[in-house]
């Protein structure tokens, strides 16, 4: 939550540096007017951000900057989740991957991608030994050996040689031993993502990403809200995930009225270019150290910094601690 809180105040800084009305990156969605309107006023004021954190995914409206504390949605998925679901599905099929998280977390993070539209259609596309290469997402994750050399210490995604009479991958067999132990992915690439669209797949009682973003937006004073559907930015690691943002958009535009407009986008870099969205909020705290001082306005800052120390956070708790964080 303080990630995103601070990502919003970055996202604000920003905005009224370049009068932007998106967060940055290539937009998913409808494309603004370029007028002055009530809704292009507002994108500069309000966003919402979604942070796809390790431990959860947050929902924060902001206005000015400033995360609406009553609004906040929280799902209980994140990135240490998805990679230990991956961990159980590899480990049920192929070879214990258990203890290796930062193995898989590291295999998540490169093979990994969210399924345009559902689950059933992406199988029938993508998954079987008939698919043509340029179409089917089974990969070969070769597995570090430790032999001392620096290609046999890192995995490595193995480059598959392709029939020239069925344009197939050629498969390494499995019980071939001159091969390099692999892990072999197929649907397990699209599969695990999709958590965060249908946690109940996994038993949890809550609603998806898109739910979540709705729930929270409706929680806002009905003046923002079109203002926040308009402006949604995705923060966190899990927004490196390839097609999230196109999903996403999918998703929510059912759940909004056909005559608001709808946008998301990712995270900016340093100086609003391309960048990875895990840093936004580092970049945001950093923002907020820069231009604001501990008891007073810094030049030009126009904020207020709060601190508080560890030892106030052991007498007194975090409720307290988020109150000190409001006037962020």
């Amino acid at each position: 939550l303080p990630a995103a809180a601070a990502a919003a105040c970055l996202y604000q800084a920003q905005s009224e540096k370049g009068g932007q009305l998106a967060a940055g990156g290539e937009i998913a969605g409808e494309e603004s007017a370029g007028d002055p309107s009530p809704q292009a006023m507002g994108g500069a004021l309000c966003c919402l951000v979604l942070d796809l954190g390790f431990s959860a995914t947050y929902a924060v409206p902001s206005f000015r900057g400033k995360a609406i504390q009553g609004a906040v949605r929280r799902l209980n998925v994140g990135g240490r989740l998805l990679t230990s679901a991956l961990q159980e599905a590899l480990s049920y099929r192929q070879y214990s991957m258990m203890d290796e998280e930062a193995l898989i977390g590291r295999a998540k993070e490169e093979l990994c991608y969210v399924a345009p539209s559902s689950l059933g259609e992406e199988a029938k596309r993508r998954v079987g030994p008939s698919k043509p290469a340029a179409e089917s997402s089974y990969r070969e994750w070769v597995l570090p050996t430790y032999h001392g050399t620096k290609q046999s210490d890192e995995p490595y995604l193995r480059e598959l040689p392709v029939d020239p009479t069925t344009k197939r991958f050629i498969r390494t067999r499995k019980n071939d031993e001159s091969a390099a132990q692999c892990l072999r992915f197929d649907s397990e690439r699209f599969a695990i993502p999709d958590i965060l669209f249908h946690p109940s797949d996994i038993g949890l009682d809550q609603g998806g990403l898109h739910e979540l973003v709705a729930e929270a937006v409706a929680s806002c004073d009905p003046a923002l809200q079109p203002l926040l559907f308009g402006n949604v930015v995705l923060v966190g690691g899990g927004a490196n995930l390839a097609n999230l943002k196109s999903r996403l958009l999918k998703e929510l535009r059912p759940l909004v009225p056909s005559h608001w407009p709808l946008e998301v986008s990712v995270g900016l870099g340093p100086g609003g270019g391309p960048g990875d969205p895990a840093l936004c909020g580092w970049r945001g705290a950093a923002h907020l150290a820069r231009t604001c001082s501990g008891s007073a306005p810094a030049a030009g800052g126009g904020c207020l910094l709060a601190t508080v120390t560890k030892a106030e956070y052991e007498e007194r708790g975090g409720d307290w601690c988020r109150e000190q964080f409001e006037n962020w």
